[in-house]
């Protein structure tokens, strides 16, 4: 269900809290702010559980008190705490404030601000808010809609019908003009004989 994990693609150096980040959320092991919280049996300390994943794995004591004989489950109330403390978004230029349990999805689907690469392959990277008008008008490398090239060709194939049709006819215009002047010429040198 939404709201049962949470994975950070960040770590806390580059999440921006409102807030000081407190202690008690930060993992003793990693020193960033907690990821899924395990609650160790044995002290009563939080760790991620990326954290405590291999230490568990490995038989090793506990990282805080180093007792051996110790159970971790995951704390879904501090998971809970943890993802509704505020956070900005970490691009200076958009103005998002929210819970860190929505960080993510702003940063992977609505800051206008994120960097995305170009979907056509060109290699170019915009901003999200431009990213979209480039992938639509400006890209080389956009494939071209069949839909609008066929359109473009039977326009360009009546343009050229057309321009054929009004050349013959300039063509003819042309003719009986010539042969107008030459009668006029004519009349107008029978007229100077006389």
């Amino acid at each position: 269900a939404e709201g049962d994990s949470l994975r950070l693609a960040t770590k806390h150096d580059d999440i921006i809290f409102i807030d000081p980040l407190p202690e008690t959320f930060k993992c003793p092991v990693c020193i960033s702010v907690l990821n899924d919280p395990h609650l160790l049996s044995c002290c009563g300390v939080h760790i991620c559980e990326e954290c405590i994943k291999p230490i568990k794995a490995n038989r090793q004591p506990c990282p805080w008190c180093r007792e051996e004989d110790y159970v971790s489950l995951l704390n879904k109330a501090t998971r809970r705490t943890v993802q509704a403390l505020k956070v900005r978004c970490e691009n200076t230029s958009c103005d998002w404030v929210g819970a860190l349990g929505e960080l993510e999805k702003h940063l992977t689907s609505k800051c206008l601000y994120v960097l995305d690469v170009c979907k056509h392959g060109c290699g170019a990277s915009f901003p999200r808010g431009v990213l979209e008008v480039h992938e639509r008008d400006d890209c080389p490398s956009r494939p071209t809609n069949t839909r609008i090239t066929s359109l473009r060709k039977m326009m360009n194939e009546r343009l050229s019908t057309i321009e054929t049709k009004y050349e013959e006819d300039i063509l003819y215009l042309k003719r009986q003009l010539a042969e107008q002047e030459e009668r006029h010429l004519k009349e107008i040198e029978e007229i100077r004989k006389e």
